[in-house]
């Protein structure tokens, strides 16, 4: 495959995610609990890899389609642990690539091969994979309040249940330990990763939400006026904000950790027939676990593709930069000679990993072309591609190239 074939198809499938994003979210209205426009404005509203999901509408129940959250990618990885807010970062600079994932050159996939002349893969990108799975790591954790709640679990303080969240939107792993993969991540035990730094070292999601990122934002989303969305105050009337990307985010953690409290000490509120709520569901309605995955997928993943890998790399028109050494970042990335870093040559040049990263935002397995709808949904076709699939036939999923 051309690596013309390599660019036209990584657009193809990032143009596929934001115009799903775009048809689906007219419907998502009552699991998010507000306007269509209120959880992703930030990052342009995309629910940027939920288009994985094409025939699902987001119900309140729904305890994670798989497609929504996970990428694929490389399995040797090492990544830069100290990516919590790296301006300079062209790639994840110590990605290297996997030619042994078992996704081969095609039409339909994802898969080219080092110009190196080694046969290695030159695609690379597991950093992004790995924030899909923090992503769904937290959404899963969120849907679970109800059982930990109904057993030993306590949320005390609003600052303790805030701890909670941030655990895995802060994800430190020196100061947290390793996190194992649960809920539908864990794959009854068929998964060849099974902690985040399995997937790649030192990454979180805080570091890459939007506004946190800036180098390349063509916004200030930090600025206190240009983040706009969301109008009600009251969502933070227990800690964060509606200013800035981030502290909508902190908003969500504060309300959901006040209605998990408010189980705790018994005075959670009723729905208006009497009936008992869901832990993250409001009295008025909000699905705090869908607000905050939906959102998280739009400030980070959402905007981390567009507004930074697949994009003119940080600049506010054709002759001003945002920021110094942003030139050679995204689309305007090297693409004469095999990227170096520290002395280490890359198997991919920088434009070509650009590419990568931003078809690892996307999020879907390499070979996501093989799949119906009806797979990728999990909803119907063929047993054994329901979500995900073992391409390479070693018996287990691997989430950087099969989820």
């Amino acid at each position: 495959m051309s690596k013309l074939s390599r660019y036209s198809l990584a657009l193809l499938f990032a143009l596929t995610a934001i115009l799903g994003a775009c048809s689906e979210d007219s419907t998502d209205a009552t699991t998010d609990g507000t306007d269509g426009s209120t959880a992703t404005t930030a990052t342009d509203g995309a629910d940027g890899t939920e288009t994985t999901d094409t025939s699902d509408t987001t119900d309140a129940t729904d305890t994670a389609d798989a497609a929504d959250a996970i990428d694929a990618t490389d399995a040797t990885d090492t990544a830069d642990a100290t990516d919590t807010a790296d301006a300079t970062d062209i790639t994840d600079a110590t990605d290297a690539a996997d030619a042994s994932d078992g996704i081969t050159p095609d039409e339909v996939s994802y898969a080219f091969t080092s110009r190196d002349g080694s046969g290695a893969s030159s695609v690379s990108y597991s950093g992004q994979t790995a924030r899909h799975a923090l992503i769904q790591e937290l959404y899963d954790w969120i849907g679970s309040l109800d059982t930990k709640l109904a057993g030993d679990f306590e949320v005390n303080t609003i600052e303790q249940g805030v701890g909670f969240l941030n655990a895995i939107y802060k994800y430190d792993v020196n100061v947290d330990g390793e996190w194992n993969l649960q809920g539908g991540l864990a794959l009854d035990g068929n998964g060849k990763q099974t902690t985040i730094e399995g997937i790649s070292e030192g990454k979180n999601l805080v570091g890459k939400t939007a506004g946190n990122d800036p180098a390349t934002d063509h916004k200030v989303w930090t600025d206190g006026s240009s983040f706009a969305g969301w109008t009600d105050t009251t969502i933070a009337e227990f800690g964060g904000g509606i200013d800035t990307p981030e502290n909508l985010i902190q908003a969500f953690f504060s309300k959901i950790a006040k209605e998990a409290k408010d189980v705790t000490d018994e005075t959670k509120a009723t729905g208006p027939n009497g009936e008992t709520l869901t832990v993250y569901i409001t009295a008025d309605g909000l699905d705090l676990k869908q607000l905050a995955q939906k959102f998280l997928l739009g400030a980070v993943t959402f905007s981390q593709a567009a507004d930074d890998y697949l994009d003119g790399a940080g600049y506010l028109d054709s002759a001003n930069f945002m920021n110094e050494g942003n030139e050679n970042k995204g689309l305007r990335a090297d693409h004469s000679a095999l990227y170096v870093k520290n002395g280490d040559t890359k198997t991919y040049t920088a434009l070509e990993h650009a590419w990568d990263e931003g078809f690892g935002y996307f999020g879907a397995a390499r070979d996501y072309d093989k799949y119906t709808d009806a797979e990728v949904a999990g909803k119907g076709g063929k047993d054994d591609w329901q979500k995900y699939h073992d391409s390479n036939n070693d018996g287990l999923i691997d989430l950087k190239s099969e989820y």
